[in-house]
């Protein structure tokens, strides 16, 4: 029993002893009451579905490390949006110089296939071969994937791809300065949709919160899947309460269960098994419009995950 509660219960008991007419002195002291971990409250525990069997005391907080970047938005701008997030694999501060960037940057966080990013790397040089004069180039990101390769990532709006030059720019570099990335990719809107940024945001939330034994719970409860189902059914059959979504979350994030092709994660969102058979898998994809999760060749085909996120 928490100390609030029992204070409530003594001022609720001399009120009741007023009306009585008894003597009000009588005290409690609150030195002697437990502590919440000797007694939990059962009826408030079971809202919340069971307490997981591995709750343990994280680290104490450590505040994020500078940012990386050749290069650092403005802190002000009256027409653009600007952004810094947490890479939380190496607890780094990322900068973001638009809305687009911020969204393919939460994408490739969620990505279990990239193990570094960095926003703004060291700008490149090359010789235009319009003019041949000297130019440079600072790529938006580059990432290390977990075969060791590196991709450089330069990101545009649709609209500014003609009149940028970006892609005569990207193929200059990737013939000239070879050494600095493997790959050399431009990243659109229609790579960095709404729908992959949203659910790449809700994967990394869900893994903030991680708990392996709602996991595993989870993982033993949708075994036996043929079929696909809603998240919000899935959250209703269990008896994790609301710690359910973010143990949905991480089997996705994991690779055990996949989100159908244009699905946003939410309760009306359906998932399957991942070695769902071939012909259910078939028959979901020719429900969906031509081209809806198709992959492309971008940074989706080297670092997104389509299927999962």
């Amino acid at each position: 029993m928490t100390k609030e509660r029992v204070i409530a219960r003594h001022l609720h008991a001399l009120r009741r002893r007023r009306r009585q007419g008894a003597n009000p002195t009588t005290s409690i002291d609150i030195t002697d009451v437990p502590a919440p971990a000797q007694q939990p409250l059962a009826d408030d525990a079971s809202a919340h579905g069971p307490p997981p069997d591995d709750v343990h005391c994280h680290d104490a907080w450590q505040p994020p490390a500078e940012s990386t970047g050749s290069r650092q938005p403005p802190a002000r701008s009256k027409g653009h949006c600007r952004a810094w997030i947490v890479d939380p694999a190496d607890n780094r501060v990322l900068g973001c110089e638009s809305a687009l960037e911020l969204a393919l940057a939460n994408i490739l966080l969620a990505d279990r296939r990239v193990v570094r990013v960095e926003d703004q790397p060291p700008r490149v040089g090359f010789i235009r071969p319009d003019d041949g004069r000297l130019a440079h180039h600072t790529f938006d990101f580059r990432v290390t994937l977990d075969d060791g390769r590196r991709v450089a990532i330069a990101v545009k709006p649709e609209g500014r791809l003609r009149s940028s030059r970006i892609h005569a720019t990207v193929a200059a570099i990737r013939q000239q300065a070879p050494w600095f990335a493997d790959s050399f990719q431009v990243a659109t809107e229609r790579h960095a949709t709404p729908r992959r940024a949203a659910n790449a945001t809700a994967i990394l939330r869900a893994r903030r919160m991680r708990c392996e034994g709602d996991v595993a719970t989870m993982r033993a409860m949708v075994a036996g899947l043929r079929e696909e189902v809603r998240l919000g059914d899935l959250r209703s059959w269990s008896n994790l309460g609301a710690r359910a979504w973010a143990a949905i979350l991480n089997l996705i994030d994991d690779g055990v269960l996949e989100l159908v092709a244009g699905s946003i994660v939410g309760q009306d969102a359906r998932v399957r098994l991942r070695d769902a058979p071939v012909a259910a898998r078939d028959a979901s994809h020719q429900s969906n419009p031509p081209g809806a999760d198709a992959p492309e060749r971008h940074p989706a085909q080297a670092v997104s995950t389509p299927a999962r996120i």
